[in-house]
């Protein structure tokens, strides 16, 4: 029968673009009996006002977005992964916008045709048929006939799961990205704070939690806002990729949607054992042990909602009435008449506990001990204050209470538990340490504090408490006591 001659009926797809399309021709009066124009290699135009959506500035945009937001944005740790995807969505969805503007009208007049019907010609001009392809060698794409595409529905089904394909991969990117300057920063910090035995210690510690980071990224995905409304994108785009490559689709399709980041990691897992992976097999592949579920809960949980993961049965340092018990409540004074009021201007808890610290800090250096560490995360949790003495190497390790506050249900293991735990925790970004949003140089610090009771001749475990004035600030006399197990109270 021979190739099928066409006309705008025929959808094409460029191997660069988004969305298929039919050509336009620009013969004004020549026309099958059916009303249908012919199309020659004089068409190179689409009749869609966004042609066939370039694609290529949608990476491209992505890894510029990424490096953008990651660079601008005061922060570390597992967050650069959520910080890096987010950015790199944005970016491939603004470059799909600026794939449409500049392809088309614009792009179409340097397209070049590759064969013609030559016995067959209108006004002159040889047709095209299904054999023929245009090339477009800006970007050095390949337009070919799509004989599946029946329809614009079918094309706007596959152009939409192009699109959401492509805003997926800018994720990726951008989270690799966010990821790969994240664990770049963490080690430039442990070489710094501990040298290559810290850059070593922090390594294994990379090494050792990456089965438990696979684990919680598939628990995360099938459990976590994110991970679910990412299923949801995968069912949605995949129904509509089998709508729009064969004009039929059903719930089985969107139930395989929400499996495709299995099916999709095993398809990368097999092209990059066979010697064939890209780039993005690497990265998905990847992607599934980095702190990824880390970092969707600290975006979630925000700067201020960042308190330590505690075990089972642990205290929290907010007690009943909502207020931080790291120092005593808020006093009330009852007036003749019996009706409560405030104090009138009493200072509040996190100032009256910051004096206390300080006033610790200040016995410290006067004792000798000038190197000073406080390992807390954003919410003021963790070890209050590590003073080392170099001139003979003893440590310090210290919990401040100002007033009558009292250990929690963790502090009362006993100091030496306890600094050891939050150290670990704050110096692989565990469990309410993950930075951010806590300060970026808490891994390092916590490193550091190690080494030093690794290396101490002697380390002493104490708890202060310091009496404060809530109205004026003044530090009595502070009652120094061993920080020891209480009584039946694990102490490993």
């Amino acid at each position: 029968m021979g190739a099928k001659i066409i006309t705008e009926k025929e959808f094409w797809q460029c191997s660069g673009g988004l969305m298929p399309a039919p050509l336009q021709s620009t013969q004004l009066v020549s026309k099958k009996k059916d009303g249908n124009k012919y199309i020659t290699i004089t068409d190179k135009s689409t009749q869609s006002f966004a042609d066939f959506v370039c694609r290529k500035l949608m990476l491209l945009m992505a890894i510029v977005a990424a490096i953008v937001a990651i660079a601008v944005v005061a922060t570390g740790g597992a967050a650069l992964i959520a910080i890096g995807a987010l950015a790199g969505a944005a970016g491939a969805a603004v470059g799909a916008v600026m794939g449409s503007l500049i392809c088309g009208q614009k792009v179409a007049i340097v397209r070049q045709w590759i064969g013609a019907k030559s016995n067959f010609k209108i006004l002159g001009n040889p047709t095209v048929t299904g054999d023929h392809m245009m090339l477009c060698p800006i970007f050095g794409e390949q337009i070919t006939y799509a004989p599946h595409i029946k329809n614009w529905w079918q094309a706007i089904s596959l152009g939409a799961a192009n699109f959401i394909g492509g805003v997926l991969e800018g994720a990726m990117v951008g989270a690799a990205i966010g990821g790969s300057v994240a664990l770049i920063e963490g080690g430039v910090a442990a070489l710094a704070e501990g040298g290559i035995g810290g850059l070593g210690r922090s390594a294994l510690q990379l090494f050792k939690s990456l089965p438990g980071n696979l684990l919680k990224n598939f628990a995360a995905s099938w459990t976590s806002g994110v991970g679910i409304g990412l299923r949801a994108t995968t069912a949605i785009q995949h129904t509509a990729q089998t709508y729009g490559e064969t004009g039929e689709a059903n719930g089985g399709d969107f139930l395989k949607g929400v499996f495709g980041m299995e099916t999709g990691t095993g398809e990368s897992a097999r092209r990059v054992f066979t010697g064939h992976g890209t780039v993005m097999d690497f990265i998905g592949l990847a992607l599934w042990f980095t702190p990824a579920h880390k970092a969707a809960e600290e975006a979630r949980n925000g700067k201020n909602g960042a308190n330590e993961e505690r075990p089972s049965g642990e205290e929290t340092n907010i007690d009943e009435t909502g207020r931080n018990s790291h120092t005593e409540p808020e006093s009330e004074i009852t007036g003749n008449d019996g009706e409560a009021f405030e104090d009138p201007v009493p200072l509040d808890n996190a100032i009256v506990g910051d004096i206390g610290e300080q006033a610790v800090v200040d016995r410290l250096i006067a004792d000798g001990y000038i190197e000073i560490l406080q390992i807390q995360n954003n919410s003021g949790h963790g070890v209050d204050i590590i003073g080392r003495n170099p001139t003979n190497g003893n440590v310090k390790a210290i919990e401040v209470k100002a007033n009558s506050s009292r250990l929690n249900e963790a502090q009362k293991r006993g100091g030496e538990w306890f600094v050891e735990d939050r150290l670990e925790r704050a110096a692989n970004g565990r469990r309410g340490y993950g930075v951010p949003p806590n300060p970026p140089e808490l891994p390092g610090n916590a490193i550091r504090a190690q080494q030093w009771i690794e290396d101490a001749p002697q380390v002493d475990y104490e708890v202060h408490r310091v009496p404060v004035d809530r109205f004026n600030g003044t530090v009595g006399q502070s009652d120094v006591t061993p920080w020891e197990p209480e009584p039946n109270e694990p102490n490993e």
